[in-house]
C-alpha cells in the first residue's frame, strides 16, 4: 500500500508535462515534496517551467491521493502483489545518501528485495559483456572476497563481468545489488532470470525506470550513473576502449568515487579500456588488498594517515542516519559479536600489545596466509590497526593474552608451519 507521500511522487513521476530531469533536479535541490509545493515562482522559472505549468503541477500534487493518475494504478497493484516490492522516494529513510550527491538524483527507486541494503557500503564491479574466461574468474573472485569482508557488491545484471560479480557475492553468502536499465519487472538479459531471483533474496533489484520499461540503449548510460553514485568505488574488469564500463568509470570520477582497473594482456582487446583508465590515474588492481587499502585512504588527507574502514564508511554514509552493517560499525563491541572463531582467536592471541603477523601465526598455529586474511578482515571491521608492520587491537574490552588461546595445539603449529 502506497503512502500519501509516495502517491505524490508517483503522480509527478507519471505527469507528462513535467520533464523527468527537471523533476529530479528540483527534488534534489529542494529536498522534499513540501519544499517543492512552497517554492516560489522564480525557482520554477529557472528550471524552465512557466507559471501556468507551475499551477498545474501543484494541482497534481494536491489531487493525490483523492484522484490518482491512471498511469499510477499499475504501480499500486505491483506494490500490493508482493511484500518484496517497494518504492523508495527521495525523502524515504532508506534512500541512499550517496545518491543525493548526484546532480540529478532519481526521485523514485523501484525495488525488489531488501531496501535496507541500499545504504550499505558498496563496491561496484563492472566490465565487458563478452568477458574472457580469465576476466570472469577475476570478477567472481574479487566479488567473493570483498563480499566476504562485508562490502555489498553492486553491478548491472548484464552478461559477462556483471553476472560474475553478482554470483561471486552470492557465493560468499554476501549481499549484492543489481541496477537495471529496464523496469524492475523486466529482467534483461532473459537468461539472468534465475540470477535475478537470487539477488532479490540476498540484496535487491533496483531501477529508476517505470514498470514495464523495455531494454533501450539510451537507458543503460543513465543506469550507469546510479552504479557509480551508489558505490564507494568502481572496479573495472575488462573493458573495450569505448565501452559502457568506461562511461561508468568516468561518472564515478565525476562523482568523486574511487576508480580501480584490473590490467590484462596487451593481446586482449578488452584490456585496453582498463589500461587507459590506469594511465589516467585509476588504481591498478593486483590483489584484494589494493582495493581495500585505497578505500581506507579515501576521504582523509595524507597528513592524517590511513583511515580505518569504519571511518571511510562513516565519511561516506554516516550522514544518512542509517545504520552501517556490523563490519563497518563504529562500535567494536558490536562487531566482535559477529566474529568467526578464527577471528576471535586472532584477537585473543593479539592482546593489547603491538604484534607482527608472523608472531601471531606462531601463537595461533595458523598458516601465515590465513593470518594475513584474518588480519585484513579484522582491520576492515575496525577491530585492529596496523602500523610499522605490527598490529594492535582497538577493543580494550578484549581480555589480554594469557598463555595459548583455547584449543591451541603445539603439534598443530608444527604441522601448519610445514604447509
Amino acid at each position: 500500500m502506497a503512502t500519501p507521500l509516495q502517491l505524490q511522487y508517483l503522480q509527478l513521476f507519471h505527469f507528462d508535462g513535467f520533464p523527468y530531469n527537471t523533476y529530479a533536479r528540483l527534488i534534489g535541490q529542494l529536498g522534499s515534496m513540501a519544499a517543492l509545493r512552497d517554492a516560489d515562482t522564480e525557482i520554477f522559472l529557472q528550471s524552465g517551467i512557466e507559471e501556468s505549468w507551475r499551477e498545474v503541477i501543484l494541482g497534481c500534487l494536491d489531487s493525490a491521493p483523492a484522484s490518482v493518475n491512471k498511469h499510477v494504478c499499475p504501480t499500486l497493484s505491483w506494490l500490493d502483489r508482493d511484500a518484496q516490492h517497494a518504492l523508495v522516494c527521495y525523502e524515504d529513510p532508506a534512500y541512499p545518501a550517496l545518491l543525493k550527491e548526484l546532480d540529478c538524483p532519481p526521485p523514485l527507486l523501484f525495488v525488489i528485495g531488501d531496501t535496507t541494503q541500499l545504504g550499505t557500503p558498496q563496491i561496484a564491479i563492472i566490465g565487458s559483456r563478452k568477458a574472457s574466461r580469465n576476466g570472469s574468474q577475476i570478477a567472481h573472485w574479487l566479488a567473493r572476497e570483498l563480499a566476504g569482508l562485508g562490502l555489498t557488491i553492486t553491478s548491472g545484471l548484464a552478461a559477462g563481468i556483471d553476472s560474475q560479480a553478482h554470483q561471486g557475492a552470492l557465493a560468499a553468502g554476501g549481499h549484492t545489488l543489481a541496477l537495471m536499465g529496464t523496469g524492475v519487472d523486466r529482467i534483461y538479459p532473459g537468461h539472468n532470470q534465475a540470477l535475478a531471483r537470487r539477488i532479490s533474496r540476498c540484496g535487491a533489484l533496483i531501477s529508476e525506470f517505470p514498470l514495464g520499461t523495455p531494454p533501450m540503449a539510451g537507458n543503460f548510460p543513465q543506469r550507469n550513473r546510479l552504479i557509480a553514485g551508489l558505490s564507494l568505488g568502481v572496479v573495472v574488469v575488462e573493458a573495450a576502449p569505448k565501452s559502457g564500463s568506461l562511461i561508468t568509470a568516468r561518472l564515478a570520477m565525476e562523482a568523486n568515487r574511487e576508480v580501480f582497473a584490473v590490467p590484462g594482456s596487451i593481446f586482449n582487446g578488452n584490456a585496453r579500456g582498463c589500461h587507459g583508465l590506469i594511465r589516467d590515474g585509476a588504481k591498478l588492481v593486483d590483489s584484494v588488498e589494493s582495493i581495500v587499502e585505497e578505500l581506507m585512504l579515501s576521504g582523509v588527507s595524507r597528513e592524517q594517515g590511513a583511515a580505518s574502514p569504519a571511518s571511510v564508511a562513516a565519511s561516506r554514509v554516516g550522514n544518512s542516519g542509517q545504520k552501517s552493517p556490523s563490519c563497518f560499525g563504529s562500535s567494536s563491541g558490536a562487531s566482535a559479536a559477529k566474529l568467526c572463531p578464527e577471528e576471535t582467536r586472532i584477537l585473543l592471541s593479539l592482546g593489547h600489545d603491538p604484534c607482527p603477523a608472523d608472531l601471531l601465526a606462531e601463537r595461533c598455529g595458523f598458516p601465515i596466509e590465513k593470518v594475513n586474511r584474518l588480519l585484513l578482515s579484522l582491520e576492515l571491521k575496525g577491530l585492529l590497526v596496523q602500523g610499522g608492520g605490527r598490529y594492535q587491537c582497538t577493543d580494550t574490552s578484549l581480555p589480554p593474552l594469557s598463555g595459548r588461546p583455547a584449543g591451541f595445539n603445539s603439534s598443530e603449529a608444527d604441522n601448519t608451519g610445514k604447509q
